[in-house]
């Protein structure tokens, strides 16, 4: 039977010029956007709520404050692919694009005082956020290991007034 896809082992082929991401998802710290050839965004989940209190009295009233809005957090997932050359040749030592996700978590931090002025922009579109990168977990155990590949999650603060439309 004849191929009908011609392929090398190990070995990716770009067929365009753009970064692979869940939906236009782009997320730009001021080391640049984290999306690159060989790193896919795979999904985004907001969590937001707000502080209520709840009082009730001898004769069963019951009084409800609302006192604000709690600091809302994303999570961004995605995957780090070994890394390797469009030709078919060996790239390296393969996990140089899961060293991408840490430099970038190493560049944006909010630990760094000038992270906290300049807030990192996520954004799927008409969805746009504004936060502080406080957590990373790169994951390179499990069955995709044997592919090379390493999983992450990144988890932002978002502050209530720079939510959009706040």
């Amino acid at each position: 039977m004849p191929d009908l896809f011609v392929s090398k082992y190990g070995a990716v082929k770009v067929s365009s010029g753009t970064s692979g991401t869940l939906v236009g998802l782009e997320v730009t710290g001021s080391s640049g956007e984290l999306s690159q050839t060989g790193i896919l965004i795979t999904g985004m989940a907001l969590t937001q709520g707000t502080r209520v209190s709840y009082f009730t009295t001898l004769s069963e009233s019951i009084y409800i404050y609302p006192l604000g809005n709690k600091i809302s957090r994303c999570q961004i997932t995605g995957v780090a692919f070994p890394a390797c050359s469009t030709d078919g040749n060996a790239g390296g030592s393969g996990f140089e694009n899961a060293q991408k996700i840490i430099d970038f978590y190493e560049a944006n931090k909010a630990s760094k005082f000038e992270n906290i002025t300049n807030p990192i922009q996520i954004v799927a579109p008409p969805i746009s956020l504004s936060g502080f990168l406080e957590e990373m977990t790169l994951n390179v155990n499990g069955y995709r290991n044997m592919f090379g590949a390493a999983e992450f999650t990144m988890v932002f603060s978002i502050i209530p007034d720079l939510l959009a439309g706040a």
